[in-house]
């Protein structure tokens, strides 16, 4: 374990180096701050809960499941991937004494830690703000259940960097994975709008995921069933993408 705890931290240190993890990282801490600040302007709070239909800070968590953190992780993982085997980099990754089997753990570990602090961060400054800003919009939902659906959002999100790891390992170029992976979230998110028979099967209609752990409405037994489907999705992408990657060559 300790190879694999060795390249995890490589790979954070790595992604820690980029600009893109800091600007996404100081968006989950600013659109909270931001969204506070308006709602202090906006009649207390009460006006901007009118406005997003609900509680502010589900509102943006939504934002973040369904178009931020998919961005994100397409972005880092078509850079982890074919990004380094473009660059060249990949080869000297490959040389070093540790399975292809835990570098890719460490690569789709390092994506998942990420989009989780940015989750952490997006929930811990909304409920501060809510409590401690003069006028800011209060929060609906309590501590508990807030964090709570940030754990649950981030389950989704690991199903989604799962499966866009796994579809950028059929690309060579960054870019390309990129365009690969935004094409196939656009089609699989959308059309179960046109195809409702579809929206169960869909991985992508589960970015919104947290809403369902949220109060009493939704039986136990769907709740299962659907986490185990979600579980499944993330099993076999990790795996398909895992044996795409040890028989690559680079």
């Amino acid at each position: 374990m300790h190879a694999f705890y060795a390249s995890l931290h490589n790979e954070l240190t790595r992604l820690a180096a980029q600009p893109k993890t800091r600007w996404f990282l100081a968006a989950a801490l600013l659109l909270p701050l931001g969204l506070s600040f308006l709602s202090a302007r906006l009649q207390g709070g009460t006006g901007l809960s009118a406005l997003l239909g609900g509680d502010p800070y589900l509102a943006l968590l939504g934002i973040y499941t369904a178009l931020v953190l998919p961005l994100y992780l397409f972005m880092t993982v078509a850079d982890l991937f074919p990004g380094e085997s473009e660059a060249g980099t990949m080869t000297l990754t490959l040389l070093r004494p540790v399975s292809r089997a835990k570098i890719y753990a460490a690569k789709v570990g390092a994506a998942a830690v990420y989009t989780g602090l940015q989750l952490l961060l997006l929930t811990a400054v909304s409920l501060l703000c809510s409590r401690l800003l003069p006028g800011a919009s209060p929060a609906m939902l309590g501590e508990a259940s807030a964090f709570q659906a940030a754990l649950a959002a981030w389950g989704a999100m690991l199903a989604v960097g799962a499966f866009a790891a796994a579809l950028v390992q059929l690309t060579g170029r960054a870019t390309t994975g990129l365009a690969l992976c935004l094409v196939a979230y656009g089609v699989l998110k959308f059309l179960p709008l046109f195809v409702p028979g579809l929206s169960v099967w869909s991985l992508f209609t589960y970015t919104g995921w947290h809403t369902l752990w949220l109060g009493d409405g939704v039986p136990a037994v769907r709740l299962w069933n659907l986490s185990l489907l979600l579980l499944a999705y993330s099993i076999m992408a990790y795996t398909g993408g895992l044996a795409m990657f040890a028989r690559r060559s680079f």
